[in-house]
């Protein structure tokens, strides 16, 4: 090191205090960024308004607090490099104390939640991991809920920071989609032998089966489907659905079979755009497509059954055009070597026949659901 550069190392820290930059250390959630600022004005007495731009571009505000009697009290707004919102927060007497956001460069939500005295308190949304639930001096308590990347819903329930029940999507090493909630083989992609057929189980079909085993709003249209009262579907929920663990009890059928949709065809509109627009314009061509194929053997399917005693049966179709179709079967009861492809052809049952829409990466993007007629 020449000893002009030594020289800018001993004479640096001094340039900084003399320009008067200042070293702000700033809380995001549970996490802290720093930024060196230069404090540029104070505006007011008692009530004070305290102003910070950016050293490395003075022309940016960095942060603006507002301060009474001494203490930093009521509105603090944090910026970005850009100049974009970054926090906004409220404080009393030097904590937070109030509404906290935080907000991407895009202007959009990313955190919101309350804070009492410094803690963590009420109910706080973590928009952009879809995560929601509330706190109690500044632990989980009670209700939480989060979706995936499908909007698969899932809950758990909290006392004073200590997990009572729920899914494991809460857990540190919950995988989105290589995880599975079934007792049996969790890999993303099983091969069976049935015959001497190879049937490879798609990542696609493991998604749609955690879909019908965990997703709220499912199991809602479903319960409303199957029963027509409020005292039934009370009941179905009983019979179908394990509330300690959150799971809808279903067998499933180890055969992909051919599915008919004519009773998406005959509906003049449908919930879902995309679906819809699929239907109205290759309706017809998918639906032979979709009958035309036969029963195919897929033994691996049964390793995703969530209840072997139950007696609703979900068959799965082919994939065509990115649509799979299931039809989920409630038989009066399930006998032991219950022949799935026989037992299908039955009239004496009731069934409830959903459309699945995948895009490219094979991820859930809109479900259709057949509509009841009492």
């Amino acid at each position: 090191m020449n000893r002009f550069n030594l020289f800018l190392v001993f004479l640096l820290p001094f340039i900084l205090k003399g320009q008067g930059i200042v070293e702000e250390i700033i809380q995001v959630d549970t996490s802290f960024i720093t930024y060196q600022v230069i404090y540029k004005e104070t505006v007011g007495d008692y009530f004070q308004l305290k102003k910070a731009v950016f050293a490395s571009d003075t022309n940016v505000v960095a942060i603006e607090k507002n301060y009474s009697n001494g203490h930093q009290n009521g509105l603090t707004r944090v910026y970005y490099p850009s100049g974009k919102l970054r926090i906004k927060a409220l404080y009393g007497n030097g904590k937070l104390q109030g509404e906290w956001t935080l907000y991407g460069e895009d202007g959009v939500i990313i955190t919101k939640g309350v804070y009492n005295y410094g803690l963590k308190n009420g109910y706080w949304a973590y928009k952009s991991v879809k995560t929601y639930g509330r706190y109690k001096k500044n632990v989980k308590h009670r209700k939480w809920i989060k979706k995936d990347i499908n909007n698969q819903k899932y809950k758990a329930f909290y006392w004073n920071g200590k997990k009572k029940s729920g899914s494991t999507i809460f857990e540190e090493n919950y995988k989105t989609h290589a995880d599975t909630l079934f007792a049996t083989n969790s890999s993303d992609s099983l091969t069976v032998d049935s015959n001497q057929i190879n049937i490879a189980i798609e990542p696609y079909y493991i998604l749609t089966m955690k879909h019908i085993a965990q997703n709220y709003y499912f199991r809602k249209a479903s319960k409303d489907y199957f029963r027509k009262n409020k005292r039934e579907r009370a009941k179905y929920i009983e019979k179908y659905v394990n509330l300690n663990k959150d799971v809808f009890k279903f067998n499933v059928a180890p055969v992909i079979t051919p599915i008919d949709i004519a009773p998406f065809l005959i509906t003049e509109k449908l919930n879902k755009p995309t679906i819809d627009s699929l239907l109205k314009t290759n309706g017809t061509s998918l639906q032979q497509e979709f009958l035309s194929s036969t029963f195919i053997p897929a033994n691996g399917f049964s390793s995703y059954t969530t209840d072997k005693n139950s007696t609703i049966v979900l068959y799965l179709s082919k994939k065509i055009n990115n649509l799979l179709v299931i039809d989920l079967v409630e038989f009066p009861t399930i006998e032991t070597n219950f022949n799935y492809i026989e037992n299908y052809k039955r009239t004496d049952t009731t069934s409830l026949r959903m459309l699945f829409l995948f895009n490219e990466n094979n991820e859930i993007i809109e479900v259709e659901f057949q509509k009841k007629i009492w």
